[in-house]
């Protein structure tokens, strides 16, 4: 059986304002339109386009409770959908993201529920108990994603550079990079970790080894 299915996108402020509009083939919104969520996320369900093919239920996640092995099949491994596809749309470079482990995923989701963190909160760091391994596919040919960082070789090498470049400019051009340059050691986990807060802007301390 197909269940067609839509939703609103997310009006990050990244977002393109045309892309995903011309992707349903409607007219823009006239804001951000940056992520299309189909799934069954609780945050944003997907809206059943037929609620009277699947009992009446108006969105993905309420017709997944009420029947699992209908909507999921029998040999389902949960009674939720194991994956979250997003459609992006990206006008802006979009933030670094840290993803977890199921382990750090479920005890994050639960340490923050116990605290009474809203899932909501603009603050809240664990929507949910899931794992957040990523498949992309781009879409475009403009689309590129960076994955992992680059050897400490090679940025001790780069910052090298940036501080001869920096030096020859003035001392006050040199200054962030000396201090950058001070934070790469011999110490490859602590040179990363170090190299990571300083370019996230915690310049007031370095990350305990």
């Amino acid at each position: 059986m197909f269940v067609g299915i839509t939703n609103t996108p997310q009006s990050y402020a990244w977002g393109s304002t045309s892309a995903i509009a011309e992707i349903l083939g409607r007219a823009p919104s006239g804001g951000p339109e940056a992520e299309l969520w189909l799934g069954d996320h609780p945050l944003s369900p997907s809206v059943v386009t037929e609620p009277a093919l699947v009992g009446g239920h108006r969105t993905l996640d309420r017709f997944i409770a009420a029947d699992p092995a209908r909507a999921l099949g029998a040999n389902r491994r949960s009674d939720t959908l194991p994956f979250l596809l997003k459609v992006l749309a990206a006008n802006e470079p979009l933030s670094i993201q840290a993803h977890p482990s199921i382990e750090q995923a479920q005890e994050g989701f639960a340490r923050e529920n116990a605290s009474g963190v809203a899932l909501d909160a603009p603050h809240r760091l664990y929507k949910d108990e899931r794992a957040k391994p990523e498949l992309t596919h781009a879409l475009s040919e403009t689309f590129e994603v960076l994955a992992g960082f680059r050897e400490v070789a090679e940025t001790r090498l780069m910052l090298n550079e940036l501080q001869a470049i920096a030096t020859a400019m003035g001392p006050e051009d040199a200054g962030p990079i000396r201090d950058l340059c001070a934070l790469v050691d011999d110490d490859r986990a602590s040179a990363l970790k170090n190299i990571v807060a300083f370019a996230l802007g915690d310049r007031r301390r370095r990350i305990a080894r």
